[in-house]
C-alpha cells in the first residue's frame, strides 16, 4: 500500500504506453526470481558428476 496516496501497489503497477495512457501490468503470482528448485540443483550436480567421471575415464584409459 502506498501510504502517500492510499493506492494498493498491486493496482498501481503499470507501464506507460503514451503521454496520457498506461497499461496495467498483471501480477499473477510469485516472481520467478523468488523460486528456488532443489530438483534443478540436483540435476546440474548429477550432470557435472557424470561429465567429470567421463573425463576421468577417458584420461585414464587413453593409450
Amino acid at each position: 500500500m502506498d501510504c502517500s496516496k492510499g493506492i494498493d501497489t498491486n493496482e498501481a503497477i503499470a507501464v506507460q504506453i503514451s503521454d496520457e495512457s498506461f497499461l496495467k501490468a498483471n501480477y499473477e503470482g510469485e516472481y520467478e526470481g523468488n523460486h528456488f528448485s532443489w530438483k534443478n540443483v540436483f540435476l546440474y550436480l548429477a550432470g557435472l558428476f557424470v561429465l567429470v567421471m567421463v573425463i576421468l575415464f577417458v584420461k585414464n584409459n587413453w593409450k
